[in-house]
């Protein structure tokens, strides 16, 4: 039965369009840039924005290649900036363990910041239910459990996937989504075998030591999870990097407003 689930979307990944990045890296540039027409040009291979778009992210890659034949984890120590993606990285993984991918349409209209602090928000809302021992509302806690993850899913579910391979670079991307998943899997090891020892010995009280975590993860998603909504993946880098950013990404900086320009007229065109 576990299997099923996931293997339902499985032959969905064969009509998956190739990454354009990818292909670049493997000097496959008109082909990357065929799959950038059709996903943000109509199709059109001559549009302004395909252009942008495939040079930025070829430039980007083949810079990054050259300053780094092979990547390490020892490069996310190396600079400011990808210590900052490591910190969001590891804490993003301790403060969720759901997997769900359909509320993610939502992510570009909520914002990032906006996601994770509604959700610690909406799961500090619930946590008396469970906290007075009233039968009555042990009751109420079975729907609110649905309500609770309503919230928790729409809001931090996507970002677990969305947001480590938007903050890191090409070449540490993976190793990035790793430690992730690794802080995660440690954290559910911590709840699995020292939860049920905390709850036996103080009860219902152990559940205050959520409501700091919850807390805490609030005030850290808002001074250290900056925003990424309507960025590509290349001006990324200058959010964490600022003037350490490669130069065609800070370039790519300086054109964001024609790009979103020209995103807006095709949009206009196709509609």
């Amino acid at each position: 039965m576990q299997i099923l689930l996931p293997a339902l979307p499985f032959p969905g990944f064969f009509l998956a369009p190739e990454s354009p990045r990818w292909l670049a890296s493997v000097d496959r540039k008109e082909d990357a840039a065929a799959v950038i027409a059709k996903h943000h040009a109509n199709g059109d291979i001559n549009s302004p924005l395909v252009q942008y778009e495939a040079e930025e992210i070829v430039n980007t890659i083949k810079t990054k290649q050259e300053a780094h034949a092979s990547a390490s984890y020892a490069d996310m120590l190396k600079t400011k900036g990808n210590r900052w993606r490591l910190l969001i990285s590891i804490t993003l993984g301790l403060f969720s363990h759901a997997h769900l991918s359909m509320p993610a349409s939502l992510e570009p209209h909520l914002g990032r910041r906006s996601g994770s602090n509604g959700r610690e928000a909406w799961s500090t809302t619930f946590v008396p239910d469970v906290c007075t021992g009233n039968s009555a509302v042990g009751l109420a806690v079975i729907p609110l459990l649905f309500v609770f993850f309503a919230g928790y899913d729409i809001a931090l579910t996507p970002l677990i996937i969305a947001y480590p391979i938007e903050i890191w670079q090409f070449q540490l991307r993976s190793r990035g989504f790793s430690v992730l998943w690794t802080s995660g899997i440690v954290a559910g090891i911590f709840n699995m075998f020292v939860n049920p020892i905390a709850l036996g010995s103080i009860g219902w009280k152990y559940y205050f030591t959520y409501i700091v975590f919850l807390a805490a993860f609030v005030l850290l998603a808002y001074f250290c999870y900056p925003e990424t909504k309507g960025r590509t993946l290349e001006q990324m880098a200058y959010i964490f990097d600022g003037e350490d950013a490669d130069s065609n990404v800070l370039e790519g900086k300086s054109m964001e407003g024609k790009t979103k320009v020209l995103s807006i007229e095709l949009e206009r065109k196709s509609g």
